[in-house]
C-alpha cells in the first residue's frame, strides 16, 4: 500500500493503483509484462517496485504510474522486495539474488544453489532473507555476502515471518515452528504444532501466530514458543495472517469462504462470509482504515 491511502494491484500485463477508501482508480501502467507476485511500495518517495514474468524489474510512479526505471536481470520471472535504500530481485530460474539501488542501477549479484526460492524479504539490520524448500538463507543487502545458513529435515511450508523483533520464524511439514535469530541464526527455540500452518509475527506484541491447516488460529509467544490463546474455526487456513501490532488484532482467511478478526485473546470480533472459496490474503497496513483480502478475481475491501 502507499502512503496516500491507495493500494497496488498487479494483474496480468498492467498495474493499478486504486483510493482505499471507495476503490476509485487512481492510475493505470502500461504494457510491461505480467507483474509476478505482489507489487512492493517505498511510501517515502511514493515509487513502487515489481518484478515481471520475463525478468524486468519495473520502478513506477504510485502517482501516476509512470515508468522510472528499468533493469534486467538473469532471466525468468523476478521476485522482488524492498528495503534500506535496496531492491532485491531474486531470479528462481537462475538461483541468483540481485540487489539495485532506488534507481535499479545494479549492486551485486549472490548466488543461493537452490532453484525455485521464494521471494526475499526484507528484515532489521539489513538482512534479506531467502527460503526454499527446506533451505532458509540469509543474506547482506549491502554487500550480498552469506551471513547464515540453515537446511531443515523437512520443507518449509508458506513464507518465513520477520516482524523485526530480532528473529525470524518459519513453519515446516513436519508441524515444526522455529525461531531463528537474526543476528547469528542460532535457533531461539522449536515447537511441534501438530498441524502445518503458515506464520506471522508482530512487531511490539511478543507474538507469533500460525493460521493452521486443521481450521485453528494459534497465538503464539514469541519468546519461548508457548501458546497463548487458540480459535477452532473449521475449514482450513489458506494463507498468513495480517497483524494489527496497536490493537494485537488479526486477520485471517478461509476455505470455508469466511474472513475473520480475531482479537488478542483469539475471540472472533467478526466473521464475513464472501462466498469465495480459499481467499488469499489479507493484507493490511498499519494506519490504513481497510483490510483487503481477493478472491475469484474480486478485490474485497473490509473497514477493519
Amino acid at each position: 500500500m502507499g502512503k496516500s491511502g491507495t493500494v497496488v494491484l498487479g494483474t496480468n500485463k498492467t498495474m493499478e493503483i486504486r483510493r482505499t477508501t471507495n476503490g476509485s482508480l487512481v492510475c493505470t501502467s502500461g504494457n510491461y509484462g505480467q507483474a509476478t507476485l505482489a507489487p512492493v511500495v517505498d511510501a517515502a518517495t511514493n515509487r513502487v517496485y515489481v518484478g515481471t514474468t520475463n525478468g524486468y524489474v519495473l520502478a513506477l510512479s504510485a502517482t501516476n504510474c509512470g515508468l522510472l526505471a528499468v533493469a534486467s536481470g538473469p532471466g525468468g520471472p523476478a521476485l522482488v522486495a524492498y528495503g534500506n535504500g535496496v531492491v532485491a530481485a531474486a531470479f528462481p530460474n537462475a538461483s541468483k539474488l540481485y540487489g539495485y539501488n532506488t534507481s535499479l542501477s545494479f549492486l551485486w549479484d549472490y548466488v543461493y544453489g537452490v532453484s525455485g526460492a521464494q521471494e526475499p524479504r526484507f528484515i532489521n539490520a539489513g538482512v534479506i532473507l531467502l527460503a526454499n524448500g527446506h533451505y532458509i538463507d540469509a543474506v547482506s543487502a549491502y554487500t550480498g555476502d552469506s551471513l547464515w545458513y540453515h537446511s531443515l529435515s523437512y520443507n518449509l511450508v508458506g513464507r518465513a515471518s520477520a516482524p523485526n523483533d530480532g528473529r525470524v520464524y518459519v513453519s515446516d511439514a513436519g508441524n515444526n515452528v522455529y525461531a531463528y535469530n537474526v543476528s547469528d541464526g542460532s535457533l531461539s527455540w522449536s515447537r511441534n504444532m501438530g498441524t502445518t500452518g503458515q506464520l506471522m509475527g508482530s512487531k511490539g506484541q511478543g507474538r507469533v501466530y500460525l493460521t493452521g491447516a486443521n481450521g485453528k488460529f494459534y497465538s503464539i509467544n514469541s519468546s519461548n514458543g508457548l501458546t497463548m490463546c487458540m480459535a477452532t474455526v473449521g475449514g482450513s487456513f489458506n494463507s498468513r495472517a495480517a497483524a494489527d501490532s496497536t490493537t494485537g488484532s488479526t486477520y485471517a482467511t478461509n476455505t470455508n469462504g469466511k474472513t475473520y478478526k480475531f482479537s488478542s485473546s483469539c475471540a472472533t470480533s467478526w466473521s464475513y462470509t464472501t462466498g469465495q472459496y480459499a481467499l488469499s490474503g489479507p493484507a493490511y497496513q498499519q494506519g490504513q482504515p481497510s483490510v483487503y483480502a481477493v478472491g475469484s478475481g474480486k478485490l474485497y475491501s473490509f473497514a477493519k
